[in-house]
């Protein structure tokens, strides 16, 4: 990762890894994901090494993240 996660978002994103994130809490981790473009660059478990991708389309989907591609 080329960017360091504000001390809140990695107590979220730590959460999150071990079940723990409230859903707001998920929807305004995946926000700043997003807007950083950390998403790409995180790697999920070795049963799910896209989570942090898939999770991120899922959000979008439902209309509770929006994505602004950086050029």
């Amino acid at each position: 990762m080329t960017m360091k996660l504000p001390v809140d978002m990695q107590l979220y994103l730590n959460a999150f890894e071990c079940g723990e994130l409230p859903p707001e809490e998920q929807v305004e981790l995946f926000q700043f994901l997003l807007d950083t473009d950390l998403h790409l660059d995180l790697e999920g478990p070795d049963y799910n090494p896209n989570l942090y991708i898939d999770m991120a389309e899922y959000y979008i989907a439902e209309g509770l993240c929006y994505f602004v591609p950086t050029l």
